[in-house]
């Protein structure tokens, strides 16, 4: 960009000084008028349709590896295809494997033994969930710990040993504070009660080679383990079971807050077996290019993604995953179709990716950028979506409150130019901007593995309702009107970043 005379050069330094709060006028930005018959290409219709394939009964919840992700694999490739998108290297599917982790039914047994001399087995399919790297066999003593070690009392080192297994029963929030003062005091076995763990399903999916790798991570994404640290989850009805034998509950634990001192389970022998098999499974990410038309330029690129992959079935109960992430990948569609349909390509290419075993750990996007077909320093902007058809819906929130609200997360992480430039092109769409959850949601979708490489990213999120994981996540509660305007907002955002003569600045710091 050139600079000319003095008042250039003063605007220039007070942008670096200040950081740039506002938006300053661009010289070489995309006048609207270049994708403006793009816009209309976005129809209610077309993403109301792609959702209810995506998130029908035949689909099976589209876990990826399975039968219903791979039909909704075909079925993304072949639309893309119709709509002019190539594959990338003459193909659309970018295939990888991940190991699936899974509890061996019959061999996953809690046995308690009383001093009386009666022996219960309690089966534990459904009851547990696991984070440790590998199967798990606890015997000897075991100790139940409340909240209140933590806070007074009974001191943490009197009540924990590196011998022993704790079972923490605590309020929810205080967990952690119980199990940091079990490991400071040596314990490598934790059963904590969380039914939230448990219902997250048993075990995880991780790339074969870097199996160990993988499991560390999740532990530092639970917060509630350490390194060396085993760790069992375990429904509040199985910890019941337990407690029962000492004339108490999870609930009347939980209840008495900090006045709840633990105790060792004497008179109670607890032998807990886990058993796990890993299956290596194959998948896939699909990848569509719209190439740009500036023979400089076309070898960058913009990438528009979302998951394809959500939790699959369990007991007979789909879980059809239609905000998680139908929504999110009908936007995708939605943007490949508009820009496909123009006769003025942006500059520069646009890739649209759609990334499996995202609900495992974001591996499809780990994959992808590990193994790029891609070289990632052509990449200027990556734009995430992942539960953009709803209306945010919580203790403290009111879906018919948030019908404009959409979180913007990440957008003034890399570039300080992105998210001034988002707020102008929001203008015709008239969002509510929420950036409350950035802390929260940074991590927690595909966009992370590009941020981690300091590739610009922005993610569009509606944010979280009671139908989240959850079987009612259907089509029907989808309001395809915001979907439509969410994808008018990328579609103008990913076509100005790809047609600007300049790619997006990175910050310095």
């Amino acid at each position: 960009m050139k600079i000319r005379g003095i008042r250039g050069i003063l605007v220039v330094l007070l942008w670096e000084a200040v950081g740039a709060p506002w938006v300053l006028a661009d010289p070489d930005a995309t006048g609207s008028s270049a994708y403006e018959p793009a816009l209309a290409a976005v129809l209610e219709r077309d993403c109301r349709a792609w959702v209810e394939f995506l998130a029908s009964e035949e689909l099976e919840g589209r876990e990826s590896g399975q039968r219903g992700h791979d039909l909704a694999c075909r079925y993304v490739s072949s639309l893309l295809q119709i709509l002019g998108v190539d594959g990338l290297a003459g193909s659309y599917f970018q295939d990888f494997s991940v190991v699936r982790r899974e509890l061996v039914a019959d061999d996953t047994v809690l046995t308690l033994r009383t001093q009386g001399g009666d022996t219960e087995r309690v089966f534990l399919e459904g009851e547990i969930g696991l984070r440790s790297a590998g199967s798990v066999h606890w015997k000897g003593p075991w100790v139940c710990s409340g909240y209140g070690e933590t806070i007074g009392g009974r001191g943490s080192d009197e009540l924990f040993g590196p011998d022993q297994t704790v079972l923490v029963v605590a309020p929810r929030g205080k967990q952690d504070a119980v199990v940091r003062a079990a490991v400071a005091a040596g314990v490598r076995r934790l059963a904590i009660v969380s039914d939230d763990h448990v219902k997250a399903k048993v075990g995880a999916d991780f790339p074969p080679a870097e199996l160990e790798y993988q499991v560390d991570r999740q532990r530092a994404r639970d917060a509630t383990a350490f390194e060396g640290v085993d760790t069992v989850y375990l429904t509040s009805n199985l910890a019941d079971r337990i407690l029962e034998h000492f004339g108490t509950t999870v609930a009347a634990m939980r209840s008495s807050g900090e006045s709840a001192a633990g105790f060792v389970l004497d008179g109670l022998e607890l032998e807990l077996r886990v058993e796990l098999r890993d299956t290596k499974i194959a998948t896939r990410n699909v990848v569509g290019v719209l190439e740009g038309r500036d023979p400089r330029l076309k070898d960058q690129f913009v990438l528009v993604g979302a998951h394809l992959d959500h939790i699959g079935a369990e007991h007979g109960a789909i879980f059809h995953g239609a905000d998680d992430n139908a929504s999110g990948s009908s936007v995708v569609l939605g943007v490949a179709k508009a820009l496909a349909s123009l006769a003025r390509r942006p500059r520069r290419s646009v890739a649209f990716l759609f990334f499996g075993a995202e609900e495992q750990g974001l591996l499809g996007s780990r994959y992808f950028v590990d193994h790029s077909p891609i070289p990632l320093g052509d990449v200027v902007l990556m734009i995430n979506l992942d539960m953009v058809g709803r209306h945010e819906e919580g203790p403290d929130d009111r879906p018919e409150d948030n019908v404009d609200s959409l979180h913007v997360i990440g957008s003034q992480r890399l570039s300080r130019e992105l998210d001034p430039w988002i707020q102008r092109l929001n203008r015709r769409v008239g969002f509510e901007f929420e950036y409350d959850l950035e802390d929260v949601a940074w991590s927690r979708s595909d966009h992370w593995n590009f941020g981690k490489r300091r590739i610009p990213v922005v993610f569009f999120f509606s944010g979280f309702h009671p139908d989240y994981h959850e079987s009612t996540d259907t089509a029907n509660k989808v309001d395809y009107g915001k979907v439509v305007r969410v994808c008018q907002l990328v579609l103008a955002l990913a076509y100005e970043v790809a047609d600007r003569p300049r790619r997006l600045t990175i910050n310095r710091f």
